[in-house]
């Protein structure tokens, strides 16, 4: 018995030599993909003037405007030649460089995007399923944007959620409305890039409505922001 135990002992030891000894294997990493945040492969960077049409079945998320010159001073992005959005870039009291879009501004498949700035954003495709999904991370099928004169009923089950505030054309003070209530206001010129984010705090729930009004009658005041689950 004594031989057994110090033979199973002995056998024990081995063993445990052998596995120290050998080389621990490579770490496993796992690629996973968030809803709302883009991949590298799928950023783009639009020169000035270069439409770019976007593929059917995917959207095309704007994340920001800027410039190559200092000539590019008022850079506005295009939806199917329509103005949708107007940045002011290098004014005399801040010389940004970059003015960054909250998530909302989003041109689905078949849109011709141009901009006489430099346009950053990513493609998604619209059936692609995420690894995960985080709530408060907005996904590039529920962002949107509401003009001034298209006021939004939330249908049943859904809570739209602002992420900021834009211009079509030129500055003004635009005013967020709850059910004709304001809920917000704030002023859109050269100090701001004529693009305001709007921390989280502002959501309009079920069957509430919600618009964006201005006191510029040329062009239009645009609200940024997304629909999810309530």
């Amino acid at each position: 018995m004594k031989y057994l135990a110090s033979a199973l002992l002995t056998s024990a030891l081995l063993a445990l030599l052998l596995l120290l000894g050998m080389r621990a294997p490579a770490l496993q990493t796992t690629t996973i993909t968030l809803a709302g945040v883009p991949v590298p492969e799928n950023q783009i960077r639009l020169e000035p003037i270069t439409p770019l049409t976007v593929s059917h079945g995917a959207l095309l998320v704007v994340t920001g405007v800027g410039a190559i010159d200092e000539f590019q001073l008022n850079p506005t992005i295009n939806f199917n030649g329509q103005q949708v959005l107007d940045v002011r870039l290098f004014d005399a009291a801040e010389r940004r460089a970059i003015v960054e879009v909250p998530p909302g501004l989003v041109a689905s498949g078949g849109t011709v995007v141009s901009c006489s700035g430099v346009l950053l954003g990513y493609l998604s495709r619209v059936n692609e399923a995420p690894t995960f999904s985080v709530r408060g991370l907005p996904r590039p099928t529920e962002m949107m944007r509401i003009v001034k004169g298209t006021p939004l009923t939330v249908p049943a089950g859904k809570r739209f959620v602002v992420t900021g505030l834009g211009t079509t054309q030129s500055e003004r003070t635009a005013d967020i409305q709850i059910d004709g209530h304001l809920a917000l206001r704030a002023r859109l010129d050269n100090t701001t890039g004529y693009v305001v984010p709007v921390p989280a705090g502002i959501t309009a729930t079920e069957g509430k409505t919600i618009e964006v009004l201005d006191n510029n009658p040329t062009g239009a005041a645009v609200l940024l922001g997304y629909l999810t689950d309530a």
